[in-house]
């Protein structure tokens, strides 16, 4: 039985498991970030339909990186974050300005 190429995952509360990717080093390195993230379901079924973001390193992982593209090796973490609604689009105060005087808060 040959090895076994794996990934630790660290949750969106902090936990952290390991995920089993491939049986061959070259079939680890050609694995795409979008493949992953169905193998991470298993493991994480809370993120089946969830928006999240997978970061290594300070990067941002996009579902046609691939392992190699990264630079991601066998026993590598990666960073679940999800995805929050908003941003942009907001009033925006010039500088300056009283923020609780333009909201009436006094």
């Amino acid at each position: 039985m040959g090895d076994i190429y794996q990934i630790r995952v660290v949750g969106f509360k902090g936990e952290t498991k390991t995920i089993d990717v491939a049986t061959a080093e070259d079939e680890f390195n050609k694995t795409t970030v979008s493949a992953f993230k169905e193998k991470l379901i298993v493991k994480f079924p809370e993120l089946k339909g969830a928006q999240f973001r997978m970061m290594f390193t300070e990067i941002q992982l996009e579902d046609s990186d691939t392992f190699s593209m990264r630079k991601i090796q066998n026993k590598s973490t990666i960073f679940l974050i999800i995805r929050m609604p908003g941003g942009g689009g907001g009033e925006r105060i010039p500088p300056g300005e009283d923020w609780s005087r333009i909201h009436n808060l006094d």
